[in-house]
């Protein structure tokens, strides 16, 4: 009889992806495996909602940016560790940085999952060599994220490619589920609905979809979402857009869409997009990151150049009057998911990790 692993997941204030990631993992992993725990923030703790596979939940101060307060918090992950978990999985450069100084203190095996690309630079160089020193693996989502890495001085050997996957039964269409949705968000049903879920940071590009949202004024616009830009980009909204604020279930809004966008100008892999693609929703995105990696222009999506409006806007219009490219990317894109990113497979990859890291 195999003995379960025992995981403790440590993550900053966190939205979006990499909330999305922890809690999949945290419903998912067969508890006769893996046993989770989480140290986080007070707020992303009280924020999971139910989770059907935890063991403890540890608040844990995590700031997000650089702060004075990292070496206390490190000082309570020492503490804590031990009593819950073999080894540490952390999601983020921020946790894995607060992760990586509490190891400096007593050793414990670490794994570091990197979301995001990591900019070129100095500062990136120095944060990502002192943690990479202190990890057993590092995870990247994506091979674009991958190459951000290695870019940055992070040893290949160190680096295993697992990308985010989508639990394709949860978000499998249906017609009553797009008419119950245009219901209960007050959309007519002619409407020809362009959705959009994603932080609004200036990396997400939300900018870019609303000045695309200017130029075509017969399409509506639903955005979903939150963060330090919303009050900014509130102000002088076209009358053809709604903004939705965060949404603890996405469903809704993609049952009801016609097309999903993702204007990002930066994009690890993109999970908004993978959930858009399971519900059968065709999407266009920007050519970046892991998205130009995981889709293909004319084939699973459309893709536009990121910081470009009028492509962007173009892009929309063309689906608008092409039905059968929106079917044809939909399904393509669909099947693209259950092959290579569906949820199972994800937790496959990470169950084999967590297993060889708790046995060395």
């Amino acid at each position: 009889m195999t003995i379960p692993v025992r995981v403790l997941h440590v993550v900053r204030p966190a939205a979006g992806g990499i909330r999305q990631h922890v809690l999949s993992l945290l419903n998912g992993l067969d508890p006769a495996q893996i046993i989770n725990s989480v140290a986080a923030p007070p707020e992303f703790v009280g924020g999971m909602g139910e989770v059907r596979h935890l063991f403890a939940s540890v608040p844990l101060p995590i700031e997000a940016k650089l702060s004075l307060s990292d070496r206390r918090s490190a000082r309570i992950l020492t503490q804590v560790q031990p009593q819950f978990a073999e080894f540490v999985h952390a999601h983020g450069l921020r946790a894995a940085w607060v992760a990586a100084l509490a190891h400096r203190r007593r050793p414990f095996p670490l794994i570091f999952t990197a979301h995001n690309a990591v900019e070129r630079g100095l500062p990136a160089r120095l944060a990502l060599a002192f943690i990479a020193r202190h990890c057993t693996k590092i995870v990247a989502v994506s091979q674009s994220v991958a190459d951000s890495l290695t870019a940055c001085g992070v040893p290949p050997a160190k680096l295993q490619v697992i990308p985010n996957g989508v639990d394709i039964r949860r978000f499998a269409p249906s017609q009553s589920g797009r008419a119950e949705a245009r219901v209960t968000l007050g959309l007519p049903e002619t409407a020809f609905v362009v959705a959009a879920a994603a932080r609004f940071s200036p990396e997400k590009g939300l900018d870019i979809l609303l000045q695309a949202a200017g130029q075509r004024k017969n399409l509506t616009f639903l955005i979903a979402g939150d963060g330090p830009q919303l009050d900014t980009l509130s102000r002088g909204l076209p009358p053809n857009v709604r903004l939705l604020g965060r949404l603890e279930d996405v469903r809704p809004l993609l049952f009801a869409a016609d097309v999903f966008a993702v204007p990002s100008r930066r994009e690890g892999q993109g999970v908004a997009a993978l959930e858009a693609m399971a519900a059968g929703v065709p999407v266009v995105a920007s050519q970046v990151g892991g998205l130009a990696e995981m889709l293909t222009d004319g084939a699973t999506a459309l893709l536009v150049p990121p910081g470009d409006p009028d492509a962007l806007a173009a892009a929309l219009s063309r689906l608008q009057s092409d039905s059968r490219l929106r079917h044809s990317l939909a399904q393509s894109a669909s099947a693209l998911v259950e092959a290579r990113y569906n949820l199972q497979t994800m937790l496959g990859s990470l169950t084999a990790l967590y297993q060889e890291v708790g046995a060395a």
